[in-house]
């Protein structure tokens, strides 16, 4: 007996097959059913069945769900399982015993996450699968079959990668425009109604005038020098106008009465001063900075705080600590990258690719400058044309960026986050940057293994420079 379980939200008892009935004998691939019918019928052989569960569908609950990852299973991999099945079967029969079969069926919270489990079943099973074709004698190259539609456009090299240089933009959203309001009858713009509360709010929002920010910064000046060790320095708060806020490590309140009882002045206990922080900035950024994981800093004495903003997230800086036996003070900060995506390539695409690189880290901050280019991809490596830079460079992108297909077949760049349309590999593109990137990032490495030496670009997300005009 076989139990199967799953981290999904839930799980259920799909049913129970006692004595797995041997698979039918091989028909032409013209006759045979869908490979998932097969395999949701057990008519294929023991070990193919089992090999196949995930990839097929086979264990969700959802129907939908279901038949959508069925259909992306036959059309990836139908025409191989069904040839596969029946070589298996001729040389060895069907592998069945009197097994108990014991499958339960998954249920997801949302389509997203069961579309992840199955992209990364599909991954896992063309490498099964290309083993056990090899095994039994029919590789991809033996028996002349496709496994994976061309993306449109796509030329094929005698390698087996793709090449595409040239794609139809995406194009802008169409939306309708908004209609501007009537003009007012006297020819006098019609100034925006304000309620005393948004008054208010816009009063405390505003700055301290002129005069008040001169006297405070001479009173700052003043404090500094008689009060170092104590004194943390002057900022703007809103109590709930805006005044100037004297803030001291202890005894705030009549520390500042010795020098000012003014109105518009008021003091804050608490904090740090800089010359005890700044030790522990120094010696933090010098740990973290082999390892490529911050990307900003700075010391916080209103807060008594250091913070560093990561270029990583919080589950891959926790392994780096406990490997390096790190102990944060309780003064240092870290804002972590949200989670990685895991999702990286449509297994439909892998075999015409030679790497899709992606930077192993999430830059905590980026340049705004606009750059652009044409990406493309020449026999299986992407390159980027027509930069600023000129010439033809390789293409890293950014940590969370897919590799995946559009409704009609153009290969195309997507990102979890992003609502908008995916830009087409081939089309011209923007970005914001310049990103730098590591010699020391593995995916560097791999890319440089498989496509050789030259000028990188890291491009972050890139969009449609035809939506981005």
């Amino acid at each position: 007996m076989m139990m199967w379980f799953s981290s999904a939200v839930g799980t259920i008892l799909a049913g129970i097959v006692l004595s797995a009935p041997a698979p039918a004998p091989a028909r032409p691939l013209s006759d045979a059913p869908a490979a998932s019918r097969m395999i949701q019928d057990v008519q294929v052989p023991k070990a193919l069945f089992y090999a196949s569960l995930d990839a097929s569908g086979y264990w969700l609950c959802d129907r939908e769900l279901k038949r959508t990852q069925a259909r992306r299973f036959d059309r990836l991999y139908g025409d191989r399982v069904v040839r596969l099945a029946g070589a298996i079967t001729t040389r060895e029969g069907s592998g069945w015993s009197n097994d108990a079969i014991l499958t339960p069926c998954r249920r997801y919270a949302d389509k997203r996450s069961a579309r992840s489990d199955g992209d990364a079943a599909m991954q896992r099973f063309e490498s099964v699968l290309s083993g056990m074709e090899n095994r039994y004698g029919l590789s991809v190259a033996a028996t002349g079959m496709a496994s994976s539609p061309v993306p449109h456009g796509a030329t094929i090299n005698p390698s087996g990668y793709a090449t595409i240089l040239s794609a139809p933009p995406t194009g802008p959203i169409t939306a309708p425009p908004i209609a501007p309001p009537p003009p007012p009858a006297d020819g006098r713009p019609t100034p925006l109604p304000m309620t005393s509360e948004a008054r208010a709010a816009r009063e405390r929002m505003m700055n301290p005038d002129d005069a008040t920010r001169e006297a405070a910064q001479a009173l700052d000046r003043r404090i500094g020098r008689a009060e170092r060790g104590n004194y943390v320095g002057m900022r703007i708060v809103r109590d709930p106008g805006p005044r100037f806020a004297f803030q001291f490590r202890r005894d705030a309140a009549a520390t500042l009465a010795r020098y000012t009882r003014d109105a518009r002045f008021t003091s804050r206990e608490g904090g740090l001063t800089r010359a005890e922080l700044q030790p522990v900035f120094d010696e933090w950024w010098k740990r973290f900075e082999p390892f490529r994981l911050v990307g900003g800093g700075s010391v916080y004495e209103f807060d008594g705080v250091v913070r560093f903003d990561m270029n990583i997230d919080e589950a891959g800086f926790r392994e780096i600590a406990a490997r390096e036996r790190w102990t944060l003070p309780e003064r240092l900060t870290l804002r972590f990258s949200p989670p990685r995506n895991l999702r990286s390539i449509d297994p439909a695409l892998a075999r015409y690719v030679r790497v899709f690189a992606r930077a192993d880290r999430h830059p905590a901050i980026i340049n705004q400058a606009l750059l652009s280019g044409r990406i493309v991809l020449r026999d299986g490596c992407f390159r980027v044309t027509g930069g600023e830079e000129g010439g033809e460079a390789l293409v890293i992108f950014g940590r969370d960026v897919e590799l995946g297909l559009d409704a009609q077949g153009y290969m195309v760049l997507k990102h979890p986050d992003s609502g908008r349309a995916a830009p087409r590999i081939g089309e011209r593109m923007m970005w914001a940057g310049p990103l730098g990137y590591s010699e020391a990032d593995p995916n560097v490495k791999t890319l440089r293994a498989r496509c050789g030496a030259g000028p990188i670009v890291a491009m972050g997300v890139p969009d449609s420079a035809f939506r981005s005009e």
